[in-house]
């Protein structure tokens, strides 16, 4: 059984795939102040990486009328800030769809232990 469905991304209709890297936006309603409690079921909604970048770069500005879109804009823009591995998942996408090999070899680094200082070039 998969752990999601297919579904579109909530911002560019994209369908986001089983195996595609997304961020899921999981919202539920409960009541506060009113006895019973009361609890709706969890929603949950898909927004690609390309389109979460987009909005943590502040290339995608949230409409100021619908705060319910700031709060998601904002939990966005922590999660990319906050961790890399979304940046690197959308460049893995990006890299798919240009059909680029998946992996690049970096070159060779030299980690300076503190106080040496890098030689001249000659």
């Amino acid at each position: 059984m998969a752990a999601r469905e297919c579904s579109p991304c909530i911002r560019c209709r994209e369908d986001v795939e089983i195996s595609d890297a997304a961020v899921a936006l999981r919202i539920d309603g409960r009541t506060v102040g009113i006895q019973p409690r009361r609890q709706s079921d969890q929603k949950q909604a898909y927004l690609c990486v390309e389109c979460a970048i987009a909005i943590a770069m502040g290339r995608i500005e949230p409409p100021r009328t619908q705060p319910l879109t700031m709060v998601a804009h904002s939990i966005i823009c922590e999660m990319v800030a906050n961790d890399p591995s979304i940046v690197v998942a959308a460049w893995k996408q990006l890299r798919k769809r240009l059909e680029l090999p998946a992996s690049v070899a970096f070159p060779e680094i030299e980690i300076l232990p503190p106080g040496d200082r890098l030689r001249l070039a000659t």
